[in-house]
């Protein structure tokens, strides 16, 4: 803008719009991975970061992962399967294993849960 009186700013942005979300992934990580909630709680959500080669983490949408829940665990809690809705059922500890539904190569993400 040499010679001009006025300055512009702009933004280009590509969209890539035949790539699929997880094509870059490695891994998945969940927050807060290890943690102790009461009983009375009833629920808590499980909110899970990707790690993306060459670029920051960033939240992943419940509805692209896949919660599975410890087996013999069902007295300790249950998981939606696509939401990361944990319910609380009683006291012990159990594990949530979270993987990419579409990307079976990422490395899956861990919650071990403890309820009081």
């Amino acid at each position: 803008n040499e010679g001009c009186n006025e300055a512009w700013y702009g933004k280009i942005v590509q969209l890539n719009t035949d790539v699929v979300w997880s094509n870059d992934l490695t891994a998945l990580l969940v927050e807060d991975a290890e943690r102790t909630v009461a009983q009375v709680t009833g629920s808590t959500t499980l909110n899970v970061y990707g790690i993306f080669k060459d670029a920051i983490p960033s939240l992943v949408d419940n509805a692209n992962l896949t919660f599975t829940a410890e087996t013999d665990k069902e007295t300790v809690l249950t998981v939606g399967e696509h939401t990361g809705v944990v319910t609380l059922v009683g006291p012990g500890t159990a594990t949530v294993t979270v993987t990419a539904t579409d990307n079976a190569n990422v490395e899956p993400g861990i919650a071990i849960i403890t309820v009081e």
